[in-house]
């Protein structure tokens, strides 16, 4: 990145973020490391519109999305039928969420992968309650589940009301949990499919 830069966007500022913490995040979520199968390609792009997004904050909002196409793209390999070699035939078609939820009830995902339960942050937390239309159970909050619970219930819920139409989406803590979902997807089985990307 250029040593020389602009100032760093206020919404940025106001949640401590600097230069230097923003493009230590981008160069995380862009490490292969174990991933696999394609999802690699989401979160290497997340990171490259992270690092954009010191110009412009909400270059954010697509890098989370990333996040969060590079995550379902992890849980379908994860969960593909042993005779697919990507996950992507008949044999998988559940939703993101169902997928999601399965990764949940069955452990791959456990609160023990984050430091701290990020979605306790005010910002983040209050839009998904506001915005929650949960058809499993109506009378469930997220302040009773477990941050994993949360999660998969919240994600899919977010990334749909987004791409129907409902901007919102710019609220402090969204950094935090792109991150968790690159946690969650390193800890998915990834790898033993050739990449389609590299």
């Amino acid at each position: 990145m250029n040593e020389q830069h602009n100032e760093l966007p206020n919404q940025w500022k106001r949640q401590n973020q600097t230069f230097e913490s923003l493009e230590k995040h981008a160069q995380w979520l862009r490490e292969q490391r174990q991933l696999g199968s394609g999802c690699e390609y989401y979160f290497d792009m997340a990171g490259k519109l992270l690092r954009l997004s010191t110009e412009d904050y909400f270059l954010i909002v697509p890098a989370f999305y990333q996040t969060v196409i590079g995550l379902e793209r992890a849980l379908r390999f994860h969960y593909k039928p042993e005779d697919e070699c990507y996950g992507f035939g008949a044999g998988n078609q559940d939703s993101f969420a169902n997928l999601l939820q399965r990764a949940v009830d069955e452990g791959a995902i456990n609160d023990d992968l984050f430091i701290e339960s990020t979605l306790e942050q005010d910002g983040l937390k209050k839009q998904i309650q506001d915005g929650r239309r949960s058809k499993n159970d109506a009378t469930k909050t997220l302040s009773k589940l477990s941050y994993s619970q949360q999660l998969a219930v919240s994600i899919p819920e977010l990334r749909n009301a987004h791409f129907h139409g409902n901007p919102n989406f710019l609220t402090p803590g969204i950094l935090e949990v792109a991150i968790d979902l690159r946690i969650i997807a390193d800890n998915l089985k990834t790898k033993g499919g050739s990449s389609l990307i590299y």
